[in-house]
């Protein structure tokens, strides 16, 4: 059992549980009870995570129940003293009132604390959840600015622990050898290994999609588009890109486009970001 999940509020458990199910979690959900029953239910199940909703009530009952597994307190934000509890404590919180933010919210926790839950994100069924707490989603594809660069290429050793990454880019790719599950593309005039003229863009997305549907959750970077609009017109890239994201989308995978907004016109950024999400960050 990988998770544990206690709420009096019917509809949010099963918002929570949809989003626990797409997440591949192995997790049981139930209603808000005594503390006595709910400790007896953590013996039974024996879960490395409890979600646990916390109240006036049973806060009192953090570090008994905390004890039992690793557990992360569900509150409202008008439970302003109870955050303040936790706070003191050095406990991290959800709150339920977006539950939108459920999956990004779970994450930065779980990555936080990923020294003490280290067999759990040995499971690379859990492992690839780890993209929710770095605002990223599967199935879509995102726009970063050039500032955010080097935030997204920083990530590319985390993420590639248990992910199979694909990294298109127009600069020398040396400070990406020897991390795993990565295959690199250098976009150059230069012929050479692993290299791709700017002019074949149809090479390019043919690498990229052949990858795409070698499985699922896998991740595409991007990062030489303005030099390939040297090369070939903006219409035909803006092809190719969203040919990209529609396998992205139909292999459950996602696609990083790094971009320098200055380099197009206000029509052009408009449509490279009409089926993209901006990051905003990790």
């Amino acid at each position: 059992m990988d998770i544990l999940c206690f709420h009096s509020n019917a509809q949010l458990r099963k918002q929570m549980s949809m989003y626990l199910e797409e997440m591949d979690f192995n997790f049981e959900c139930f209603d808000l009870d005594d503390t006595s029953v709910i400790e007896n239910t953590i013996r039974i199940e024996n879960p490395r995570i409890v979600l646990l909703e916390f109240n006036k009530n049973n806060v009192a009952d953090y570090k008994k129940i905390s004890n039992l597994a690793f557990t992360i307190p569900l509150i409202k934000s008008i439970d302003r003293d109870i955050a303040i509890n936790f706070e003191e404590w050095g406990v991290d919180y959800i709150f339920t009132d977006t539950v939108t933010q459920f999956r990004s919210s779970l994450m930065k926790i779980l990555i936080k604390n990923k020294e003490s839950l280290k067999h759990l994100f040995k499971d690379e069924r859990v492992f690839k959840n780890i993209i929710y707490g770095y605002n990223f989603s599967w199935g879509h594809m995102y726009i970063a600015s050039m500032e955010q660069r080097d935030e997204i290429f920083s990530l590319i050793p985390v993420l590639s622990e248990r992910i199979e990454i694909f990294v298109a880019l127009r600069e020398n790719p040396y400070f990406l050898e020897g991390i795993p599950n990565i295959r690199v593309v250098w976009v150059t005039d230069i012929v050479g290994k692993n290299r791709i003229k700017p002019h074949n863009l149809t090479i390019i997305t043919d690498n990229i999609i052949k990858f795409l549907e070698s499985g699922d959750k896998k991740i595409v970077i991007i990062d030489c588009i303005e030099y390939l609009l040297l090369y070939n017109d903006f219409i035909n890239i803006m092809r190719n890109v969203e040919l990209i994201n529609s396998y992205a989308m139909e292999n459950n995978s996602l696609v990083i486009l790094i971009v320098d907004n200055e380099a197009y016109t206000t029509k052009e950024y408009s449509l490279l970001k009409r089926y993209a999400i901006l990051w905003k960050g990790a």
